[in-house]
């Protein structure tokens, strides 16, 4: 009895691990490559200083996006505007989790965060249907994003929380442009 016990164990355990397996392949194959050409003819297609951003720039999303977060930020754009069962939008919440940990954990082993970095620079919502921190940065200040200054790139950065609403709440996006140049430091 113990016997089989074990083998039933050890059936279950190779069918999970084969159906996980399963169930990446399909995830890389049928929806990453595809999703990853679009993405690499969009990113050519976008302006030179969004696909290379400034380094304060870098610096104010590194810190607005803590811990991973900016990974998870990525997964979101992908999901949303590059991966066909994403660009459906009717999986619903869990549908996002599901697919958003499968995105997030592919981009860990196969992006840098510097890669995530201008991914975020190039195709975040920065608000008056625009997209792209150079946008943000026309936007809000008349200027070129190789041009701004630390304070400028802040708020920015904090325009991409909730564009549409910072737009129009002048007095808080300065608020938090000014907590985030307090984490900088």
């Amino acid at each position: 009895m113990k016997r089989w016990f074990g083998w039933a164990i050890a059936l279950g355990f190779v069918l999970l691990v084969g159906f996980v397996s399963l169930v990446w392949l399909r995830f890389v194959f049928g929806r990453v490559e595809p999703a990853m050409q679009l993405l690499e003819a969009s990113m050519q297609a976008a302006p030179p200083e969004d696909r290379d951003p400034p380094e304060v720039v870098r610096r104010m999303l590194r810190t607005d996006y803590r811990e991973g977060q900016l990974r998870w930020q990525v997964a979101r754009l992908m999901y949303h505007g590059y991966d066909p069962v994403g660009m459906e939008g009717n999986e619903g919440n869990a549908g996002w989790h599901k697919n958003g940990a499968l995105w997030n954990l592919w981009l860990r082993w196969h992006r840098s965060d510097r890669d995530c970095e201008s991914i975020v620079s190039v195709f975040a919502y920065s608000g008056e249907g625009r997209h792209g921190l150079s946008n943000g940065a026309q936007l809000l200040f008349q200027k070129p994003l190789s041009q701004l200054d630390a304070r400028e790139a802040a708020e920015v950065v904090v325009l991409l929380r909730s564009p549409n609403r910072l737009l129009k709440a002048e007095q808080r996006r300065r608020e938090l442009r000014d907590q985030l140049l307090a984490r900088v430091g």
